[in-house]
């Protein structure tokens, strides 16, 4: 084990990785527990797993799930369907959502542009969203300059907002894939 790293005690590893699942409610990058808890990556993966484990013989509703070096708390897929209904949940229409998704995939983008492809209903989406706090709107001259939140990243996730971003520009024929990975 690295010197720079302290020991961490053993029977609080597994507890305070199932807190700061619990309570992140998004996928957890195992560099973000190592930078966080500045211990061993494999000590924390040991526990993680351990700790799936647990979730897994006891046949909790939830789980912990590993995928692409995340891992994340979700309620199991055979209980999710009637969690939802108890879920906080976005209070967003379906039209709604499709908007932010615009906004958020193209941003920087104007509110003209936004409504040109999703239409007139649009200008209602942009002001419940802008309500809700996931968008703001800059003044730039006749129209208006959507942008995402810092309450939309926290909801979506540090990670998928840079992994978009770099999709943006691979697609726009900007960067190149390994430059913007690191």
């Amino acid at each position: 084990m690295d010197h720079k790293r302290k020991q961490f005690d053993p029977e609080k590893l597994k507890p305070t990785l199932e807190a700061i699942l619990f309570s992140s409610g998004r996928p957890v990058n195992v560099e973000e527990f190592k930078t966080i808890l500045k211990i061993d990556e494999q000590e924390i993966k040991n526990a993680l797993d351990k700790l799936k484990e647990e979730y897994d013989n006891r046949k909790s509703g939830l789980e912990i799930f590993y995928f692409q070096n995340h891992y994340v708390m979700q309620v199991r897929k055979e209980y999710s369907r009637l969690a939802r209904k108890f879920a906080p949940g976005l209070d967003i229409s379906r039209a709604a959502l499709k908007t932010l998704s615009l906004i958020a995939m193209e941003q920087p983008i104007m509110k003209s542009k936004v409504v040109e492809i999703r239409g007139k209903h649009a200008y209602k989406h942009i002001k419940e969203l802008i309500k809700q706090g996931y968008v703001k709107a800059e003044k730039a001259g006749k129209s208006s300059v959507l942008k995402t939140t810092e309450r939309f990243a926290s909801l979506v996730g540090e990670e998928n907002i840079k992994r978009a971003k770099i999709k943006k520009e691979l697609r726009n024929g900007k960067g190149n894939p390994e430059e913007k990975a690191q």
